[in-house]
Parts: C-alpha cells; structure tokens; sequence
C-alpha cells in the first residue's frame, strides 16, 4: 500500500435520541428515563436523518462503502426497516457498498452494569444477531460494536459465543477508561482498554479501534460526539483532515485483516439532522 494513503473503515451507528444512555440503558447515566415502547418508530429528527443520508449517499459523486451498525429493536419498526431494505438494495447499483453489524438490542451500556449480567447480555446479544441477520441477509456481517462503546473484557468471551468475528467498540483514550468497566464492585480501577484487547485477542476476534489524535501528547477522541463538542470539533476536524488528504475506502478484505492498516471512523446517523439537515461528515 502507498505510505501516503490510508485505509480507511467508514462507519455509522443507527442510535436514535430514546437511545442515549441519559435516557436508556446506564445505572447512573439514565436519569430522563423512558417507557418500554410497544413498538418503537423514528424519532422526527432521526426521520430526517435517514433522508438527508441517502441525499448525501446517492448524490456524492464519491462512492463510499459504510458499514452500518443497527440497533435489533430499530427493525421492529416498519418505516425504519423499509428505509434499511431499501437502502441496502440500491447500494447494489454501484453507490458503494452497505453492509450491517450489530450494536446491540436496545442500546444497554453493559459494561456499566458489571458481570453479574453476562447472562442478561448473552440472551440479548444472542437476539440481536439473530433478528438483524434474519432481515438484511446478505448484507449482515459477524461485526459488533458495543453500545456507548461500553465494553469490558467479562463480555468479550460472549462476543464470541454469539459467533460475531470482529469488534470495533474500543476508544483507545484514558479519558474514557471507565468504559472499560470494572473487573468487580468493590475494584475502584477500571479495566483499561489493554485488559479489553487482552480479551479480544485472546478470543481470536478481530479489533478495529475507532480514530484517535494526540493533543500535547495525550490521546483524544475523534469520533462520534467528539465531532460535535465545542473544543474537541477543532481537533477532530483537523485530524480528519490530515486523514482524508489521501486515503483508499477499505473494502471487506483490508477490514478483516489484520495485516493490513484500517483507521476506523464513526459517526452517527442522527447527525445528519444537524445544522438544519446540512450536516455531513468532515471531508467526505
């Protein structure tokens, strides 16, 4: 591969705003918490979402290939599955390529929540894969991205009982080391990312962390919120700037191996409400 050109993994994940875990899914996040839903539908912002992402999708003159991880509850609603299914067959045409993962069933943050519910996140997990690769079904892949990001190394062992190849939920920054959970309730250290990839590897699965920058030497986000707030939209911008001067989209085959040199990005498809509509990810 060219030194000066990066492989680059694009992907989205699917959350609408019920599923932010200051409404669902954290023991001490979720404070606006909401009703169990008999049947779930797209919020009016995410509705325009899922329009303003097939404006910029079929309308770039840039074939993109994205991969997009959905939330299993999200394909109980029809309007949202019909968008998906449309979607995924006209990808088919010469857009680019969509395919799907999963991020979980409802979006719970099960690292937050510790290893007494490792039974609790396999029946889940174990749902999510099934509902999700019974709908789309060429298009699913073995690929998981935890909620939130929340992973601790007591799930990666289920990640893998769940036959799901691959994980991208690792942040590879200490500000965000309490995602990786704690190895019990009384341990007042977290984890760390490093126990989590322990685990990963340990397990055979592949891992693909998400975009990171070094500010004065210390690793920041650059990915999914860290688009949006204030101070780190600056470095994030320009990281992705630097990125994207020169880059080949990453088929299915750099993604999944590990020889190869994949930086992953990530934003959310609920973004594209932003700004009136306009809103489209940094230099794509």
């Amino acid at each position: 591969m060219n030194q000066k050109s990066k492989f680059v993994w694009l992907t989205i994940d699917t959350d609408d705003i019920n599923h932010h875990p200051r409404r669902y899914g954290h023991p001490k996040r979720t404070k606006n918490k909401i009703k169990n839903l008999k049947e779930w539908n797209p919020s009016p912002r995410l509705a325009i979402s899922m329009l303003k992402f097939n404006e910029w999708y079929f309308n770039n003159t840039i074939k993109h290939s994205v991969t997009l991880f959905v939330i299993a509850e999200q394909l109980e609603s029809k309007i949202f599955r019909d968008w998906l299914l449309e979607l995924l067959s006209a990808s088919k045409k010469g857009n680019g390529e969509i395919n799907v993962g999963c991020h979980g069933l409802k979006h719970k943050c099960w690292s937050a929540w510790g290893e007494d519910y490792e039974e609790e996140f396999k029946r889940d997990l174990k749902i999510a894969c099934s509902k999700i690769s019974s709908i789309v079904g060429e298009f699913w892949r073995p690929w998981f991205r935890a909620p939130g990001g929340y992973i601790a190394p007591w799930m990666v062992k289920i990640i893998k009982e769940c036959n799901l190849e691959l994980d991208t939920s690792i942040n590879p920054t200490k500000l965000l080391n309490r995602k990786s959970g704690k190895s019990n309730i009384r341990n007042r250290k977290w984890n760390g990312w490093d126990s989590v990839l322990q685990s990963i590897e340990e397990e055979g699965i592949i891992e693909r962390e998400w975009f990171t920058s070094k500010f004065f030497g210390i690793k920041v986000p650059c990915c999914g919120p860290a688009l949006h707030i204030p101070f780190l939209r600056k470095i994030s911008n320009r990281a992705w700037y630097n990125l994207l001067k020169s880059y080949t989209l990453a088929s299915e085959k750099e993604i999944t191996n590990l020889e190869d040199d994949v930086v992953t990005l990530y934003w959310h498809l609920l973004d594209y409400s932003r700004k009136n509509g306009n809103w489209r990810p940094p230099y794509l």
